[in-house]
């Protein structure tokens, strides 16, 4: 798991340029019950170039830890569609301590309803790929001047390939069945 979108508000990283800053400080996305959504607050109008930024979980927003997401290939994102979005997709990038972009993945809009929906996207790397330090993430707009980015988000995971999971699941299977069969107790037959 990557966040599930409860503590951004205490998450926050300073250094980086913020283009949807917290509600409480005049704002473009607001902070619910155990999830985030990006909406007009007040006068304000989140456009599909915002973004925010956060540590990930556990580390401080002033000394983050590094996770390690080796072996990720496609994060997960489960949100919905608020009403007036006419952004075309939310774009996921993971960073290191450096602020170099290690991957991203790319969730198009028409994958999400209007009721929370898990979507899968690959997740592309970038640079040297080193995902031993993982320390940032952030959740963007599509980058279209104009678009207005309204949504709402509850978690962010890292997954491995999907076949991969389906082959060790089968594996697991697999020796459940042997192991069961070496349990038996042979009859002998005359």
């Amino acid at each position: 798991m990557i966040s599930d979108f409860s503590d951004l508000a205490s998450q926050a990283y300073t250094p980086f340029n913020l283009s949807w800053n917290h509600a409480s400080s005049g704002d473009q996305y607001i902070q619910g019950d155990g999830y985030v959504s990006i909406t007009s607050v007040g006068t304000g109008s989140p456009r599909g170039d915002g973004s925010f930024h956060a540590v990930f979980p556990g580390a401080d927003k002033d000394s983050p830890f590094s996770v390690d997401m080796t072996g990720a290939t496609h994060l997960q994102l489960t949100g919905r569609l608020d009403a007036g979005n006419t952004s075309t997709s939310w774009i996921v990038l993971v960073m290191d301590s450096e602020a170099n972009t290690l991957g991203t993945a790319k969730f198009f809009s028409s994958s999400f309803t209007e009721s929370f929906t898990t979507v899968t996207a690959t997740f592309v790397l970038t640079g040297n790929g080193d995902l031993h330090s993982a320390t940032y993430w952030i959740l963007a707009g599509d980058g279209i001047l104009g678009n207005i980015a309204a949504g709402s988000f509850d978690h962010l995971v890292a997954v491995p390939e999907p076949g991969a999971v389906s082959l060790a699941f089968a594996g697991l299977c697999g020796l459940g069945v042997f192991s069961a069969r070496k349990r038996r107790p042979r009859v002998n037959r005359r």
